[in-house]
């Protein structure tokens, strides 16, 4: 699964949850305003903490002892040099540290400013090593455990941020169902106010789930969780019923402010734009002042600042403005938001249309394929003709950690595995044999591909054995890179003899 700005998913789009779970929610029978005694949520386990948590709290130590090694620690971290191997180490172990120190304080009642302070403390250290040293090892532990202590000490704007980080730069962590966890969790508390919030919620425990395995103790919490979401998610017509209520008129209304004048002129080609790599596709279409946006999991509409280039989009739900910036020949866009700015943007190249004589057309495969990103099925159409060659692309491709691979074997056949299958191999909901794999090609037999910086996109359509999703063909970008002259599905590189 890949997820982006994610678009990641709708669960990044949630309110900051409030501190414990205590408002009770409406029936499917009852109106939005109503409340259900049946089913209501109850503040967070002590079982439920423990297994949100990426590793187990030591045990309890006095305060000064505790103090007093960090202290010896933070000296010992002011000797380091910035570039030396054995900061990132320093750094995690002190932040680790000052997570310990602020739980012990709470359990204690030592006061919430020494708490909080912890918290900061470790926080600083967490973002020292994302910032300074990207690319040090167990960074997806890192990262879930800075959207921890943001989440822990109330900035949940970072928190949000920084779990959607994790999920999109480590799709095959074993940390993934807990942060799809922290999102449920967080419908879950917008749910008190918004009914409507519960079916995100059940979608966020569901996701939780389907990437945790089943030793995991968050996929026990998250089946339960998923069920309460689902008893208390409100139906249809409460919710219509809820719409359909008159809001209280304002006793001074506000005259609307004048939209700020627009360029009359499309500032870009419509069609399906790909981020570097080839990973994530959106649908873009421009009209005049605006952009309108089709993620896999959602639509948004950007809107022309003034006379500029650049449109914006404001997530009022995650409080964080997102911008798209065409280029000056219409064929490319800059994204990026108001945290990480232009400079850190993400480029997206508009795919070209791929042309097909009328002698082709009637060749089109009958089979509709989801593209490999959505959450929802995007069916389209196949076009041109299934090829092998000239590309080898048969072999073995894996992670790091080995699992999840796929497996292309010469005479058509293979397995397409999960990234469940990393924690649960034995799983067959996490393993789908491949009845038959082709390379798309153009109607003259050369391969569709599209060119990147990086290297070169080529489509791999595999006609699996059972359906993924609710369907049997699945597309996937198979890409070869010049950096190393390697070839790579999804996160997976192909095996050299």
């Amino acid at each position: 699964m890949f997820v982006t700005a994610i678009a990641l998913l709708v669960f990044v789009a949630c309110e900051p949850p409030p501190e414990g779970r205590g408002a009770a929610s409406p029936s499917k029978d009852e109106g939005a305003s109503s409340s259900s005694s049946s089913s209501s949520p109850s503040k967070p386990s002590s079982e439920e903490e423990a297994a949100r948590e990426s590793r187990p709290r030591p045990a309890p130590r006095p305060s000064a002892i505790a103090i007093s090694d960090l202290q010896k620690q933070e000296r010992l971290l002011d000797a380091t040099a910035k570039t030396a191997p054995d900061r990132p180490r320093l750094l995690r172990r002190l932040a680790e540290g000052y997570i310990d120190l602020a739980a012990d304080a709470k359990d204690q009642g030592r006061g919430e400013k020494v708490v909080l302070g912890a918290r900061r403390k470790a926080i600083t250290h967490y973002q020292e090593i994302v910032k300074e040293h990207p690319s040090s090892a167990s960074m997806d532990e890192v990262l879930y455990d800075l959207a921890r202590a943001y989440e822990a000490a109330g900035d949940l704007r970072n928190a949000r941020a920084t779990y959607y980080d994790l999920i999109k730069r480590f799709p095959s962590s074993p940390l993934i169902g807990r942060a799809y966890y922290a999102f449920g969790v967080m419908f879950r508390e917008e749910a008190k106010t918004d009914p409507s919030k519960w079916a995100l919620a059940q979608q966020g425990f569901a996701e939780a789930r389907k990437t945790s395995s089943l030793s995991d103790p968050i996929h026990r919490l998250a089946m339960a969780e998923e069920a309460v979401a689902e008893t208390n998610k409100p139906s249809a017509a409460s919710l219509a019923a809820a719409q359909a209520r008159p809001a209280a008129k304002p006793s001074a209304p506000t005259p609307p402010t004048p939209a700020p004048a627009r360029s009359a002129v499309n500032v870009g080609t419509d069609g399906t734009y790909v981020a570097e790599g080839g990973n994530y596709r959106i649908q873009v279409k421009f009209e005049p002042g605006k952009i309108f946006v089709t993620e896999p999991n959602k639509q948004s509409v950007y809107v022309q600042q003034g006379d500029s280039r650049v449109y914006e989009w404001r997530d009022e739900s995650l409080g964080m403005a997102f911008f798209l910036e065409p280029a000056a020949d219409g064929k490319s866009l800059l994204a990026y938001n108001e945290n990480n700015g232009a400079s850190k943007g993400t480029r997206l190249t508009l795919v070209p249309s791929p042309e097909t004589s009328e002698q082709c057309k009637a060749d089109l495969l009958p089979a509709e394929v989801q593209n490999e990103t959505a959450v929802n099925p995007n069916k389209e159409r196949l076009f041109g003709v299934r090829a092998t060659k000239p590309l080898d692309a048969t072999g073995t491709y894996e992670t790091q950690g080995k699992r999840p691979f796929v497996t292309l074997n010469e005479g058509g056949s293979g397995v397409f595995e999960l990234s469940g299958a990393a924690n649960d191999p034995k799983n067959p909901d996490y393993s789908f044999p491949i009845k038959r794999w082709w390379l798309q090609a153009n109607c003259d037999g050369t391969l569709v591909s599209t060119s990147y910086p990086a290297g070169k996109l080529y489509w791999l359509i595999l006609e699996l054995d059972k359906p993924y999703q609710g369907l049997k063909f699945q597309r996937k970008g198979l890409q070869v890179r010049t950096s190393d002259n390697a070839m790579y599905i999804l996160d997976r590189k192909k095996k050299t003899p």
